[in-house]
């Protein structure tokens, strides 16, 4: 059975440490990236797991500045940040009723993931970028 991937606020199957913050590590969330071929939004085209471009605990006011958005976190919060290369196929997005569309594709998702929870919190395409340069 292929791994689903969860909604906002489900449990996402990242291995927890509870009591600890952050209750998981950027390995446990690479193992649980490799575990999927698919990203929130929708699968790779390869249908290989995404690859995980910066992986990166950051305090939820401090993202929500760098990236203009609300992230539903307290500002002292820690919150995980995630982009992802694909290319991938989008299936998790909402057209207009009514409306025709193509299948649509991208090339980076961005995810964000409460701390302290592991739960899915924010999820975007082709917005994100990795503030880390390659090899950091």
């Amino acid at each position: 059975m292929m791994p689903t991937t969860p909604s906002f606020g489900e449990p996402t199957g990242i291995k927890l440490n509870p009591g600890q913050v952050p209750a998981f590590t950027a390995d446990d969330m690479k193992i649980y990236l490799q575990s999927k071929p698919s990203c929130s939004l929708g699968p790779t085209l390869s249908g290989e797991p995404p690859t995980a471009e910066s992986i990166e605990f950051v305090p939820s006011g401090e993202l929500r500045d760098r990236l203009s958005l609300w992230i539903g976190l307290p500002d002292d919060a820690l919150a995980c940040f995630v982009v992802l290369r694909g290319p991938f196929l989008l299936k998790g997005i909402s057209y207009a009723p009514g409306t025709q569309h193509s299948p649509a594709y991208c090339q980076m998702v961005g995810e964000i993931y409460d701390a302290r929870t592991g739960r899915l919190l924010v999820k975007g395409v082709n917005a994100f970028r990795s503030s880390r340069r390659p090899g950091e």
